[in-house]
Formats: C-alpha cells, sequence, structure tokens
C-alpha cells in the first residue's frame, strides 16, 4: 500500500500582502503562492515575478496596451499585440523586482531583512517598500 504524502510537508502556502509602490508594481493587493519546504523569502518573491510574467497573469493582463485595444482582425495586429503583451510583462517584472529590492518585509508580524530568510510554515509576507512621513 501506497501512502501519500501531507501536502503540509512538502508544500508551503504563503500569502504575500503588498503596500504602497510595492501595490503599484505588482497590481494587487495580495498574492498567495505555494512553494516547496525549505523556501526563502527571496524565493517567494520569485514566484511573485513567475506569475507576473505569465501571459494570463491578471497584473498584467488588466489594462491592455493600447495596440491591444484596436478592432483591427488583421494578423499584424495580433502580432503587435503579442508583442506588446510580452514587453509589458517584461516591464512589469523588471519594475517589481526593482521595487522588491527596496522593500522591507514582516513575516507573520515580525521585521526581516535576510531574504534568504528560511520559511517555517504558512506565513504571510508583508511586502513594503520605503515611503516618506511619519
Amino acid at each position: 500500500m501506497t501512502t501519500r504524502a501531507d501536502a503540509s510537508t512538502t508544500a508551503l502556502r504563503v500569502t504575500l500582502r503588498f503596500f504602497a509602490a510595492a501595490r503599484a508594481a505588482v497590481g494587487r493587493d495580495t498574492l498567495d503562492v505555494e512553494l516547496p519546504v525549505g523556501s526563502t523569502i527571496a524565493d517567494a518573491l520569485a514566484a511573485v515575478a513567475r506569475q507576473l510574467a505569465a501571459p494570463s497573469s491578471p497584473a498584467v493582463d488588466a489594462a491592455p496596451a493600447p495596440e491591444a485595444a484596436s478592432t483591427s482582425s488583421s494578423s499584424s495586429s495580433s502580432s503587435a499585440s503579442a508583442s506588446a503583451s510580452a514587453s509589458a510583462s517584461i516591464d512589469t517584472v523588471a519594475h517589481a523586482e526593482a521595487v522588491f529590492r527596496r522593500c522591507s518585509f514582516l513575516v507573520d508580524g515580525v521585521a526581516v531583512t535576510d531574504h534568504a530568510r528560511v520559511l517555517s510554515g504558512d506565513q504571510t509576507i508583508d511586502v513594503m517598500p520605503p515611503f516618506a512621513g511619519g
């Protein structure tokens, strides 16, 4: 008889909450990612970048490029639309990664500065860019 491993021992479910410029860069307030046990904050951020790069990403598809809004059905406009979408995806990922490098993180409410910190279970990571005021 084969015993199936409990999903909680093979994967972590991490909720990332984005604030201010991080929210603007990602295009949403929260994002859930599944990661293997032993994953780090850096791994969670890389998973976010992979989701942003995916063609079906809501953050990327939320505002179509002006070329995509055209009602023309020619193959050249379709190709231009795909190219614009890919370019927007690359720009979105690069911008998000640049924002993440400047961010501070709270893991379950505790400040963390080390991106190599190993996550120890299903956790919430708050992603907060620097901001002025006080």
